[in-house]
């Protein structure tokens, strides 16, 4: 096949380059950054050029991207995606329905959401890992060079929660940080969508128009989101600085963040060599996930297995379909359980080493670009 390839720096774009190069594709890339995915003459046009220059069978890209889809549409010509970013954007939905697109996303229950809403060109499909590329890039990093008990590769993702709650009633505070204490501990599944009402978003946004603001408009996914995101930092820093107190902790970020004298904090590695040998070299990979992220496996879940590291990830429901918790993988299904099997794992790393070997393999052979 002949296949235009649309990039903007995404981590995944050299491994899926390679097998479709492998598989005997004719594969040309189109890079480009967006200010404004939604509109950007300049793209539009170039992309326009291009595909009336050339003879191609499908454009593909990593995450769905609405000028794409939107030309494809106009020439009838099939676009497929494969997103790692979740969940998708709320503005996108009103470019699903296009018969041309093919949109793969890793978290079945988004996909769900979706069907059952009416989109029926998106498809489930988890996320991939290149073991071989792993590997050979480990092998110029001496081992235990990032030695460490715990490692956290991310960001603490700082949601805006507080500022969205500024100029709303004391009763929807209190309501919203009640949907917050509910939510925390429940993994694997998602209340907030459906304990949102209209009326708490109508409470919502009458108090913005209330001071004037009339460019924001919430809705209950909007919503719900930003309560993820701060569940997320509530979950990551507590876990880091907690866990900091007793074991030795490193968190690799782009953060700017204060957090506990006792945690190491570092600027952010590399994506294809340094972030291996982390992973490699730690005796549990701290992993909480996006709580946005309902039932998938994340990318950096599959990127610590596949660099040979012992996963240390929240309850995910996919994540348990094939991994089994103590034997591939360690998940963890409370913020106690956490603190229990970190101590039990680190003063047993003979076992961490067996649980890596055994989720790499699982990866190497479930997960592989290939398939």
């Amino acid at each position: 096949m002949n296949i235009l390839f649309f990039d903007m720096g995404s981590y995944t774009y050299n491994d899926i380059h390679s097998e479709l190069i492998r598989k005997g594709h004719s594969v040309k890339t189109l890079y480009y950054h967006f200010k404004d995915r939604f509109e950007d003459e300049f793209f539009s046009y170039r992309l326009a050029k291009e595909l009336n220059d050339n003879n191609y069978d499908l454009v593909f890209s990593v995450n769905f991207f609405p000028l794409i889809a939107t030309e494809c549409n106009r020439k009838n010509l099939p676009y497929v995606s494969w997103s790692y970013d979740s969940p998708l954007a709320e503005r996108l939905t009103e470019y699903f329905e296009y018969s041309t697109n093919y949109i793969f996303l890793f978290d079945r229950n988004e996909v769900i959401n979706y069907n059952t809403a009416g989109y029926d060109r998106i498809f489930h499909m988890p996320l991939a890992a290149n073991t071989q590329r792993v590997s050979d890039a480990l092998n110029q990093i001496p081992v235990n060079t990032y030695k460490s008990d715990i490692s956290f590769v991310g960001t603490l993702y700082e949601s805006d929660l507080d500022t969205l709650m500024l100029p709303v009633s004391d009763y929807v505070k209190g309501y919203v940080e009640a949907l917050f204490q509910a939510q925390l501990p429940l993994y694997g599944c998602n209340i907030l969508e459906t304990a949102i009402t209209p009326e708490i978003i109508e409470q919502i946004n009458s108090s913005y128009r209330a001071i004037g603001q009339t460019s924001i408009t919430l809705n209950s996914r909007g919503l719900a989101y930003a309560i993820s995101k701060h569940i997320t930092h509530t979950e990551r820093s507590f876990l880091l600085n907690e866990l900091s107190e007793y074991y030795n902790v490193n968190f690799y970020t782009t953060d700017n963040c204060k957090m506990a004298n006792s945690l190491h904090i570092h600027g952010p590695v590399k994506y294809n060599t340094e972030m291996n040998a982390v992973f490699r070299d730690s005796t549990l990979n701290l992993c909480p996930t996006l709580r946005s992220i309902v039932s998938g496996i994340p990318l950096r879940s599959l990127d610590i297995l596949a660099a040979g590291g012992t996963l240390f990830s929240n309850f995910q429901p996919e994540l348990a379909e094939y991994f089994t918790d103590g034997e591939s993988v360690i998940m963890y299904e409370s913020i106690e359980d956490a603190f229990a099997k970190a101590d039990y794992y680190i003063a047993h790393p003979d076992e961490c080493k067996q649980i890596a070997i055994n989720g790499a393999q699982i990866v190497k052979e479930a997960f592989n670009y290939s398939d």
